[in-house]
């Protein structure tokens, strides 16, 4: 949902998802082409673009969240916006950070230093109870974590293939997400930590991610509904 101010080249996006929760950010566009957005998520401690600088304020009401981005914000050139160019500015955007991020990834370091935020939820191994795959889970939070991955599975030889999909477990009527990996070693702890970095610098504090290692049997069934997003070349 977007909210603009024109006359203050400064618009919103509320972000409502099931899984990462709700979040503000306020954002003004430069005639450089740079950026400034001011958020209420939590920052992951992950290297930020120069160009596109990001203040974090998780404890921000949106009206102190507002002051701050006015008070706080570069002051140069704006971009002017209006209501037919949003939509287009924010994909933009959205598409310029993602290219930052891929062709930069993520160092050691920040992959460490993330994972031992242990906040509550994040990223857990699925049990063995009966699981229906419904389909493929999407979205631009879920194709950042998704690119974040297809990045890093290169380098762990054990990953065949991987999906992303929304699941039901057991009796439950609740719908799920879950990161469904193809691994001949089955469990892997290191993975599943380095995945969790991953997953909390992406999403907010709370949001969950169940992990399966796929039998046979149960990526015959995924494939039905669901294309993986990182399959290993073979040589």
């Amino acid at each position: 949902r977007f909210l603009l101010r024109e006359e203050e080249s400064l618009y919103a996006v509320v972000y409502e998802h099931e899984k990462a929760g709700v979040w503000l950010n306020l954002i003004s566009l430069y005639q450089d082409d740079s950026s400034v957005t001011f958020t209420t998520s939590r920052d992951r401690g992950l290297e930020k673009d120069p160009q596109h600088p990001i203040v974090y304020a998780p404890s921000a009401s949106p009206a102190e969240l507002y002051r701050l981005a006015l008070a706080k914000r570069p002051q140069k050139p704006f971009k002017e916006i209006s209501a037919e160019v949003i939509v287009p500015e924010f994909e933009k955007a959205y598409a310029v950070r993602m290219h930052w991020r891929k062709k930069r990834g993520f160092s050691p370091e920040e992959v460490a230093g993330v994972a031992k935020t242990r906040a509550v939820g994040g990223p857990e191994q699925s049990t063995s109870r009966k699981i229906q795959f419904l389909g493929d889970q999407d979205g631009p939070p879920e194709r950042a974590l998704k690119d974040s991955l297809a990045r890093l599975f290169p380098g762990h030889s054990q990953v065949l293939r991987a999906y992303l999909a929304r699941i039901k477990q057991g009796d439950s009527p609740a719908h799920e997400v879950a990161l469904c990996l193809v691994s001949p070693g089955g469990h892997d702890t290191a993975l599943v930590q380095t995945i969790s970095g991953l997953f909390r610098s992406l999403f907010k504090e709370g949001a969950r991610l169940d992990i399966i290692f796929l039998r046979e049997d149960q990526e015959v069934m995924l494939q039905k509904v669901c294309a993986p997003f990182f399959t290993r070349p073979t040589n």
